[in-house]
Parts: C-alpha cells; sequence; structure tokens
C-alpha cells in the first residue's frame, strides 16, 4: 500500500474516513455502504454505466498505449503536451488520473515518481491494475467521477485527459474533481477539439447509438469503419 485508507471517503454520503472490512474491502461508518475489493481493485460502483464500451476497449487492448510495452514514449510525450507539466515537479507528489483506462498516463506518473492513484468508472481497471502492478507507487480503483471516492484536499496534482466530453455532463465532472485539491494544487484537463463534431457530423449519432450495441459487433463494425 503507497497510501493510507484515509485518502478514501464515502462516494454516497462523502464522509471518510472510511474502515477497514472483511477481505481487505472497506466501509462507511456513517451510511453503513460497503465497497469491496474484487481482482485487486476497490470498488466504489456497482456497474459501468454509460462506459461499458471503455472498458471492453482497454481489456481487450490492453497493452496498446502503454510506452513499457511498445517500447515507445509516445503517453509520456501526449502527458506532457496535454498537461503542461514538468515531469520532475510531479516526484514525491500525491496526484489523482481521473479517468486512467488501462493506465497509460499512470505508468507515466509512476516513473516519474508519484504517488499516483488512478479511477475510472468502466472496468478498465482491471487492466490498469495489472499494468502497473511494477509500480509500488500506484494505486488503482474503480469509481465515478460524479461521485469520486477521495477526501477532499487530497492531491497535488489532478489531471484527466480525454474523458470529461466522454461524461453525460463535462462541466460537472469538472467540478467535480476541483475539491479534491490540496490548496495550491494544480489541474489540468484536455478534451477533444469542437471542431472535430463539424468535420464528422454524424458523430453525435453514433455517440447515442454504439453505447446500447452489443460490444463483439461493436468491434467488428469498428473493423469494417478502419478503412474507410
Amino acid at each position: 500500500m503507497v497510501a493510507s485508507d484515509q485518502l478514501y471517503a464515502c462516494p454516497k454520503c462523502r464522509q471518510a474516513p472510511l474502515r477497514q472490512a472483511e477481505h481487505d474491502g472497506l466501509a462507511c461508518p456513517t451510511c453503513g455502504t460497503s465497497f469491496p475489493m474484487v481482482r485487486g481493485v476497490r470498488r466504489f460502483v456497482e456497474t459501468e454505466h454509460y462506459a461499458g464500451s471503455f472498458g471492453y476497449q482497454w481489456n481487450r487492448f490492453a497493452q496498446t498505449q502503454l510506452d513499457s510495452a511498445q517500447g515507445t514514449t509516445r503517453s509520456r510525450d501526449a502527458f506532457v503536451q496535454k498537461t503542461g507539466w514538468n515531469l520532475d515537479d510531479l516526484r514525491g507528489t500525491r496526484v489523482l488520473d481521473a479517468g486512467c483506462g488501462m493506465g497509460r498516463y499512470a505508468e507515466v506518473c509512476a516513473q516519474a515518481g508519484a504517488e499516483i492513484h488512478g479511477f475510472d468508472l468502466s472496468n478498465s481497471v482491471d487492466a490498469a491494475v495489472v499494468n502497473l502492478a511494477p509500480h509500488p507507487n500506484a494505486r488503482i480503483c474503480q469509481g465515478d467521477i460524479f461521485a469520486p471516492p477521495f477526501a477532499p484536499g487530497s492531491f497535488d496534482y489532478i489531471y484527466s485527459l480525454g474523458v470529461l466530453d466522454h461524461t453525460p455532463d463535462t462541466r460537472r465532472a469538472f467540478l467535480s474533481l476541483v475539491p479534491l485539491l490540496k490548496p495550491g494544487g494544480r489541474i489540468a484537463i484536455w478534451v477533444y477539439w469542437a471542431e472535430l463534431a463539424k468535420m464528422f457530423p454524424g458523430s453525435k449519432w453514433l455517440r447515442k447509438v454504439t453505447p446500447s450495441l452489443p460490444k463483439p459487433l461493436l468491434m467488428q463494425l469498428c473493423r469494417l469503419a478502419v478503412p474507410l
């Protein structure tokens, strides 16, 4: 464990700290809600909700964007470009990856010497915990960005790259993260260029339809779309 469980707060009633429960789980002493540890990941949600496609994607292609697996620095370079941060400044700090996916950027922070905590609504966290297993300074949990399972004022840095615009309410998602910063902390948000929607006029319709499709079918449709 790289940090005390005092870091966590109940996402339902917002009380902290949580207490230890059986099988390495946590429980809220105020409302009584329990949060199990499953496959090495603390689970603060029961379902993936709208993020199921991402869970399927990142477990199917768990190391496609992982620098250590691909022998590249693409994720590291993208992280620096999108956050504007110097990696040397992260050493010894506590950092939150909001929407960590399979852990591509969390690995960058772990290698930079940060105490990195990543969370995601989808079960991509199952891939992230495996990818980050070599880093004892990395910790992953499953949670909802609209009710993040962390105590206020816990992090020196927070970033969310290419995530908030996939939620039902981008502004509310951002505002849910700000209270988690320590005084003087820094937050970096990167979202997709709005003009992309104009370049691909059917994208809004596709984003409404595709989440309800069976995942194997959606995968085949994506393969057919690649040549186009």
